[in-house]
Formats: C-alpha cells, sequence, structure tokens
C-alpha cells in the first residue's frame, strides 16, 4: 500500500505546544507571552509575580473542591482526554491570557480574558455540575446563557 508524504512540523511548533491529558475536571490557566516582550514591556515582570500569585490561589481553591488546576505559557494547548478526540488550539489571541475548563470525554470550554477568581471559581462549579445536560454546563459556563 502507497503511503502519501509525511509533512513534520517544525520543531518550534511543537516545543510551542503544551499537552495535557484530562482524566478528571481540569481547569487550565494560561499566559502567552509573545517572544521579545521581557525587553519591550517595562511591567511585564510585576504582571507575571501577580498573575503567579493569583494562580497559587485559585489552585489551591480548586483543588480544595476537587478540581484538577494546570497552568500553561505555550501560544499551543492540545488537550487528551479518554474518550474523545485529542483538540488542539490557539491561546495567543488577544488577550492572550483566560482559561479552559476541560471535563473528560467532553469538548473544551474557553474563556479568554482576565477575571476575578470568584468568577472562575463560579464558572467551574456550572461546568463540573452534575445533573445538568453537558450543553446546558457548557453553555453557562462559557457565557453563552444567562440562565
Amino acid at each position: 500500500m502507497a503511503q502519501g508524504p509525511v509533512t513534520a512540523r517544525p520543531p518550534a511548533a511543537i516545543a510551542e505546544t503544551a499537552r495535557l491529558v484530562v482524566s478528571r475536571p481540569t481547569v487550565i490557566a494560561y499566559l502567552v507571552v509573545p517572544p521579545g516582550a521581557v525587553d519591550t514591556l517595562p511591567d511585564l515582570a510585576v504582571l507575571a509575580d501577580d498573575w503567579n500569585f493569583a494562580m497559587a490561589t485559585l489552585g489551591d481553591s480548586l483543588e480544595a473542591r476537587g478540581i484538577d488546576f494546570a497552568l500553561v505559557t505555550e501560544p499551543r494547548l492540545r488537550i487528551s482526554s479518554p474518550g474523545a478526540a485529542d483538540v488542539s488550539f490557539s491561546l495567543d489571541e488577544a488577550p492572550a491570557a483566560g482559561y479552559v475548563f476541560a471535563r473528560p470525554g467532553e469538548p473544551p470550554c474557553i474563556r479568554r480574558g482576565p477575571a476575578e477568581l470568584d468568577r472562575i471559581l463560579a464558572a467551574a462549579g456550572t461546568f463540573f455540575a452534575h445533573g445538568r445536560s453537558r450543553a446546558m454546563r457548557a453553555r453557562k459556563a462559557c457565557g453563552l446563557t444567562k440562565h
């Protein structure tokens, strides 16, 4: 059987993709800093320090609720989970910070932009709630409905 040519991805593209295996409810926080930003954004160190502190607090709160937590700084994310096809997407669209809610076997929910910690905890509670349909959880947690 003849096979067509295989196009290899450049090593830089592979290295710039975060890969996560989701085996239980997980919130993924991301902050993508463009190359060279350290030299051009004087307040970047303060922003990164504040973000790290806030994410440590968020991670503790989520883990106390039985929800896994991960941090990503790469511009692309690939999520694998049992019962679903792998999903890849870009995280470096403006704003290049936000949250991804992932549950095994379901499509992830991407919320772009910064948010207060209590809003992220509430969204996680909604997205990972039992007793609601998958579609309703996703719509509400992703901000697609107010109900």
